[in-house]
């Protein structure tokens, strides 16, 4: 069982206090453990809760399955700012949908994430090729679901598990993306 709570300003605070920053996504735990970092949520989670395990028996596939999870962890971050800041229509729909968490410092914060596009290399110049590769990675997993359920077969995994960290709030939910 669980509660998902909207990181509001109190919450962050709430995090800050017993973290040292307002990282989101956090877990408390029901001990009151805050784990942070969504690698190490899972294998947290896994110690709490070995079955059904996140990582693979076989060493070679779970050595698979953290290559992916690191791989799509770093790469997808930079496909989630791009579809969701360099979009003027993109851009207002977060606002108001922050605005609900942040109130008025919504706009604020967005102007941040949208002005950080270029410290990651995201340009008007590297825009094609961000949306190329992402339709070529749609394409590819769109072929690859076909005939498996999962990344790595028919088990869930961890590498799952960060495609759809990404996936969903940034692909999924934004309505440009969507």
């Amino acid at each position: 069982e669980f509660a998902e709570i909207w990181p509001t300003r109190e919450v962050q605070r709430e995090i800050a206090d017993k973290t040292g920053v307002r990282f989101i996504p956090v877990i408390e735990t029901d001990t009151g453990e805050i784990l942070q970092d969504s690698p190490r949520m899972f294998e947290r989670i896994e110690e709490l809760f070995p079955s059904p395990s996140f990582f693979p028996e076989d060493p070679a596939v779970r050595l698979v399955a953290h290559a992916l999870e690191d791989f799509l962890d770093d790469v997808l971050v930079i496909q989630a700012l791009h579809w969701r800041w360099s979009f003027p229509e993109q851009r207002q729909w977060v606002e108001a949908d922050w605005t609900q968490v942040f109130g008025e410092l919504a706009t604020r914060l967005a102007g941040q994430m949208a002005g950080a596009l270029p410290l990651v290399g995201l340009t008007e110049k590297t825009r094609p090729a961000t949306e190329a590769w992402f339709l070529k990675l749609l394409d590819l997993l769109t072929a690859h679901f076909q005939s498996s359920r999962y990344l790595l077969g028919d088990v869930i995994t961890i590498a799952d598990y960060a495609l759809f960290g990404a996936f969903f709030p940034h692909f999924a939910r934004d309505p440009v993306p969507a």
